[in-house]
C-alpha cells in the first residue's frame, strides 16, 4: 500500500490497491511518524470473511481427535501464513478444554508474543506441551483460538480471532483411587461393610514401603462378607482392554483370615486371595468393556467379625 506525505508531515494512506486488499476486508489507516518507528494511530480493520483466514491444524490429529495414544512427545499447533502477517505483531495462542472435575483448563501457549522472520517465512508453528495435555479429562472438546493484533508497532491494535479448531482429546484411561485425601472418592460402601463402624482411612506403611493414607475394613459385624467397596464406570470405551487392580494387606495375624476378591458385575473375576501375612498383595484382572456400564468391587468372602480385619489401596483401572 503506498503512503503520500500530508501538509502537517504525517503519512496517511492513499485509496489504491495494496497487499491488504482482498474481498471482505475494509481498513481505514492513518500513520502518524515519530523517531522510534511508525505509529498506527487509528486503525480500523475488520474481517468480514473468516474464511480468507487460516484456522489452526495439529499435525498429530486425524478425522477431528486428538489421539495421545498414537504418538509420543509433544503437539504441535500450526498457522499457515495469513496476507497481513509481518514481523513483530503480537499474537495469542490458546488451547481450552473440561478437566476431569468439569473446570476449564486453558493452555496459553502464546500470551501477546511477536511474529518472527522465521514465522513469516514458514508459517506459524509452536509446540503443544503434552503435559498439558494430560490435564485435560478424556474424550474432552478442545478449542485452539489464535489472535493477532494488526499493530507490529508501539501501539495497541485490535484483536483479529481466527477460526477456531476444534479437537475430540482421546489419552490413555487411568483412574487412580489411593485415598490420600483422607475420602474414598467415587466408590461407595457395599452390603459386606454397612455398619458405619466397619471402614476407617488411616495411616499405614504403604507397598512403596512410605507411610500413606489406607482404607481399613475393621468387620464388626458378622455379615461382612460381599461387596466391601463398589463402583460404576460409565465413561469406558466399548472395545477396549482395561484392568482393574486393587493392593490389600492383612491388618494382624490374629483370628480369622481374609478372604478377598474382585469382581465384574458381580461376577468374581479373580482367585480367592486368603491373606497370610503382613505384606501387601495386588488383586487384578483384564477385561474388555461393553457398551454397557461396568460395576467393579472389592468383595469379601469371609462374614466373621473375628480378625478377618485388612487394608485396601490404590484402586486403579486403566487402560492396556
Amino acid at each position: 500500500m503506498a503512503t503520500k506525505p500530508s501538509s502537517s508531515g504525517a503519512s496517511s494512506s492513499d485509496s489504491s490497491p495494496g497487499v491488504l486488499d482482498s474481498p471482505g476486508v475494509t481498513k481505514t489507516i492513518t500513520i502518524r511518524r515519530t523517531r522510534v518507528c511508525e505509529v498506527i494511530t487509528d486503525l480500523t480493520f475488520s474481517v468480514a470473511a473468516f474464511a480468507q483466514l487460516p484456522t489452526p491444524q495439529v499435525p498429530q490429529s486425524e478425522d477431528g481427535i486428538l489421539d495421545l495414544r498414537t504418538f509420543t512427545g509433544d503437539a504441535t499447533i500450526f498457522i499457515e501464513k495469513w496476507v497481513f502477517m509481518e514481523t513483530g505483531q503480537k499474537c495469542w495462542l490458546g488451547c481450552t478444554g473440561k478437566q476431569k472435575d468439569g473446570s476449564d483448563h486453558t493452555v496459553h501457549v502464546m500470551v501477546g508474543k511477536a511474529i518472527t522472520a522465521a514465522d513469516v517465512k514458514n508459517g506459524l508453528s509452536r509446540t503443544l506441551p503434552r503435559v498439558e495435555l494430560e490435564k485435560f479429562a478424556n474424550r474432552t472438546q478442545l478449542t485452539i483460538v489464535f489472535k493477532t493484533e494488526l499493530d507490529a508497532c508501539c501501539e495497541k491494535g485490535e484483536k483479529i480471532i481466527f477460526p477456531a479448531l476444534k479437537l475430540t482429546l482421546r489419552k490413555p484411561y487411568r483412574d487412580l483411587t489411593d485415598f490420600n485425601d483422607q475420602t474414598l472418592g467415587l466408590w461407595k460402601l457395599g452390603s459386606g461393610a454397612s455398619d458405619p463402624r466397619d471402614i476407617n482411612i488411616e495411616t499405614v506403611t504403604g507397598p512403596d514401603g512410605k507411610p500413606s493414607y489406607s482404607v481399613r475394613d475393621f468387620t464388626y459385624t458378622e455379615t461382612s462378607n460381599g461387596p466391601i467397596l463398589q463402583r460404576v464406570f460409565d465413561d469406558l470405551d466399548e472395545g477396549e482392554t482395561y484392568q482393574f487392580s486393587v493392593k490389600v494387606r492383612r491388618w494382624s495375624t490374629q483370628y480369622t483370615t481374609p478372604k478377598l476378591s474382585l469382581r465384574k458385575d458381580s461376577v468374581v473375576k479373580t482367585p480367592v486371595l486368603e491373606l497370610v501375612d503382613l505384606n501387601w498383595h495386588t488383586l487384578s484382572f483384564t477385561f474388555v468393556a461393553g457398551s454397557a456400564p461396568v460395576l467393579l468391587d472389592c468383595f469379601s468372602h469371609e462374614k466373621t467379625a473375628g480378625g478377618n480385619d485388612w487394608y485396601m489401596k490404590d484402586f486403579l483401572v486403566e487402560s492396556v
